[in-house]
């Protein structure tokens, strides 16, 4: 177990404390080890780069006074507590790609789930990366375009019909949100957690397509239920997202 180190996570995080728990469970390192960014010791923060600490998460070796940061952390935490992985992920192709997913991941964490932050916060919003929020994107148009199949099994003859009004109303909230934001930063912000709502209805538009395959969902009707409750889910979720943008905007 890794000992005597501070991992500086982002406390408004889902994925960062879920990560973080796991490598607590699975016994890599302690629970005091685990620090919030937002109130770890200015000690601390004195011996790391805090702009890189609010985009990747920082490994502090509070002896050494070394601290690591991204996939090297996550890296040094699991091979530390098992060696033999070392080399399997300090291969080249192993490597690049988690050090491809991690950051992904990370430029996006914040419109993967948006959270509003209290004003007497250290601050921990992650540098924008405009490549990575085009992947975002572009995955999200892909993936939505994918959900055509599984709502014309779900409904039939309708499934024209459900698809041109879901990519109806995603486009007109697309536009009439993205119409308020003048920045490019803000509407990029917009346009990620617009990707987001997209990825989550493709979920549930899958989700429901299996259970109806398992036999869960014995009829039309029923399909057509659980496919216009997950279209209120999915306006709602859009809205409340909206309005942690508009906060954001009214607070710069």
């Amino acid at each position: 177990m890794l000992k005597a180190n501070k991992l500086l996570i982002d406390k408004y995080c889902p994925m960062c404390r879920l990560y973080a728990a796991g490598f607590v469970k699975v016994g890599c390192i302690e629970p005091e080890t685990i620090t919030p960014y937002q109130t770890v010791s200015t000690d601390i923060l004195g011996a790391t780069d805090l702009e890189r600490a609010k985009t990747e998460i920082a490994l502090h070796d509070t002896k050494s006074g070394e601290t690591r940061y991204g996939v090297d952390a996550m890296i040094h935490i699991v091979s530390h507590a098992h060696p033999t992985f070392h080399k399997i992920l300090r291969s080249f192709l192993v490597y690049s790609f988690l050090k491809f997913l991690y950051k992904f991941i990370t430029y996006n964490r914040r419109v993967l789930y948006p959270c509003q932050e209290t004003a007497t916060d250290r601050k921990c919003i992650p540098a924008r990366h405009r490549g990575y929020r085009i992947m975002l994107i572009c995955l999200s148009l892909f993936l939505v375009a994918k959900a055509a199949y599984p709502i014309y099994a779900l409904t039939g003859i309708f499934s024209v019909y459900w698809f041109l009004l879901m990519t109806a109303i995603i486009g007109l909230l697309f536009l009439i949100g993205n119409a308020s934001y003048q920045n490019l930063n803000q509407r990029m912000d917009f346009w990620g957690n617009m990707a987001t709502v997209g990825l989550l209805s493709t979920i549930g538009i899958w989700l429901v397509y299996y259970l109806k395959m398992v036999g869960l969902l014995g009829t039309i009707i029923s399909s057509h239920l659980c496919l216009s409750g997950l279209m209120v889910l999915i306006i709602l979720e859009g809205r409340r997202r909206r309005r942690i943008l508009d906060k954001k905007k009214s607070s710069t």
